[in-house]
C-alpha cells in the first residue's frame, strides 16, 4: 500500500508509493498544542473552535483513500 508519514516535529508530510519510493513532500498544518491525543468532544465542538490547549494532532495509524469526501 502507499504510505503517508507526517513528521509532526518539523510539520512535513512525506508520501511514498507501494515500492517505498518517496513520491513527494510538503509542509503540514498541525494542531497548536503538543500531544498525540484528541481531547474528548473537541472534534464535535461548534464555533468558536476548541481552546488552544485542545488543538492537537492525534498520532497513530489511519487508513485513507483517494477520492471525493462524502
Amino acid at each position: 500500500m502507499p504510505l503517508i508519514i507526517i513528521d509532526k516535529i518539523n510539520a512535513r508530510v512525506f508520501v511514498f508509493d507501494v515500492h517505498g519510493a518517496l513520491r513527494g513532500a510538503a509542509p503540514a498544518l498541525l494542531g497548536l498544542a503538543k500531544g498525540d491525543d484528541t481531547v474528548p468532544g473537541s472534534v464535535a465542538a461548534s464555533w468558536p473552535p476548541c481552546a488552544r490547549a485542545e488543538r492537537t494532532t492525534p498520532a497513530g495509524r489511519f487508513v485513507a483513500d483517494i477520492g471525493p469526501r462524502l
